[in-house]
């Protein structure tokens, strides 16, 4: 997909959502959230789809019939590729809502922005496990459960985000300064070093097999 498939795309979307804008400012500041967000996946995706190769498999997007012998990936890799970018623009509209002060109930599920938290979201994160929404409270669950977001990321490309852009740092500041919370750091700072590690050594393990 070229440059001007991606602007015409991104035209068209604009021009749709526009039929959908409303003169209440609530509604709108959530439409306009919501059209901003689409277009910064859409451009994760083609950035993370660029740093894997997927090249060859966008070339082939309108092509009559695949090449027999293709390698392309399926549904199961885009679904994975679009899964990584839709995280990485909500840690993006998340870690900057945190350091505003004008509120957005929408953006905190109207959920009580007090200083407690459950403990079941803080078990899940030392046990690498992704939480389940159906246990929100608090406003800080909700919090939690975005750094739970770090055990189901698919790419290299994405776990390189995650560290340039501070993510985990952007997100604890914005918690209380407890132990518990304190521990969560460092075991997510050291599970996101762990798989970077892990991701050169197969590529190099990779590279060797090609030589």
């Amino acid at each position: 997909m070229d440059n001007v498939d991606t602007a015409f795309l991104q035209s068209w979307f604009r021009t749709y959502v526009k039929g959908f804008y409303s003169e209440d400012p609530k509604i709108q500041q959530n439409i306009r959230l919501k059209e901003e967000h689409t277009i910064r996946v859409c451009n994760e995706s083609l950035r993370i789809g660029k740093a894997l190769n997927l090249n060859k498999a966008i070339e082939y997007h309108n092509v009559r019939e695949l090449p027999e012998n293709n390698e392309i990936p399926g549904c199961v890799l885009h679904s994975r590729l679009l899964r990584d970018a839709d995280k990485l623009d909500i840690w993006y509209v998340v870690t900057k809502y945190y350091t505003e002060h004008r509120r957005n109930p929408a953006l905190e599920l109207e959920l009580p922005d007090t200083p407690e938290y459950s403990h079941c979201f803080v078990d899940d994160l030392r046990n690498n496990r992704v939480s389940n929404s159906h246990e929100l409270k608090t406003f800080n669950d909700m919090k939690l459960l975005q750094l739970g977001w770090i055990f189901d990321v698919n790419f290299r490309p994405t776990l390189v985000r995650i560290r340039d852009r501070r993510i985990i740092d952007r997100i604890i500041t914005a918690l209380p300064d407890t132990a518990d919370i304190r521990e969560i750091k460092d075991h997510l700072k050291c599970y996101l070093d762990k798989r970077l590690s892990e991701d050169i050594r197969r590529g190099n393990e990779h590279e060797r097999k090609d030589d």
